[in-house]
């Protein structure tokens, strides 16, 4: 090769090299851009969701405490505290992890945003099949526990605890679908986002 065409090459190739890193850094800064507003709702939303279960655990413990005359209903509050403070420890537990900022790598912003989040609300969902059912039983054994009913008594009428069978089978099913459906609509487009976002990030290596 000549030299004239060695140094058309050379310069060639430093003009597509310099193009692609211009153009990198562009489209880098504008996934920065645009991850930033899902990302502060899905930290928003992860918030409220905090001070929610510490509401419930509040009010189960509440609960607890004005039934001290009723050891069978503290027992059953007591079941309430427990998944919702569980709740929120967990939740707590990724929200002191999501505290990263955009000085950081934005890849690793979003994957951890992303992951966290999608487990945060995988765990709920497999946790909730069997609390959801579970409340209803709860809620129909406290009204007995409070009229003085032992366990044995509340659940010795045959019609009323197909009754409740049939109640807790159509209140789980409708709660699930509400709960996935709530979740999509306060996580689901965000988490979209960076999904793409993620991707983009992921085509540029």
């Amino acid at each position: 090769m000549s030299n004239d065409l060695q140094q058309a090459w050379d310069q060639l190739q430093n003009e597509l090299t310099t193009s692609f890193t211009t153009n990198r850094k562009e489209i880098m800064a504008a996934i920065t851009h645009e991850s930033r507003n899902p990302i502060s709702k899905l930290k928003q939303a992860t918030q409220t969701r905090l001070n929610w279960s510490l509401f419930f655990s509040v009010f189960c413990f509440s609960g607890a405490v004005l039934s001290y005359n009723y050891p069978r209903a503290i027992l059953l509050w007591g079941i309430g505290f427990a998944y919702n403070f569980g709740g929120w420890l967990m939740i707590h537990h990724h929200l002191k992890h999501l505290e990263q900022d955009f000085d950081d790598s934005i890849k690793s912003v979003i994957e951890n945003y992303y992951n966290r989040i999608t487990s945060m609300l995988s765990t709920e969902e497999r946790i909730g099949s069997f609390i959801i059912p579970l409340s209803v039983v709860i809620g129909f054994t406290l009204s007995g526990v409070y009229d003085g009913e032992t366990f044995a008594q509340i659940f010795e009428d045959g019609r009323k605890v197909a009754m409740l069978m049939a109640i807790t089978i159509l209140f789980s099913a409708f709660s699930f679908w509400y709960v996935k459906k709530m979740n999509y609509k306060t996580y689901g487009k965000y988490l979209d986002k960076l999904k793409t976002n993620l991707d983009l990030l992921n085509t540029l290596k």
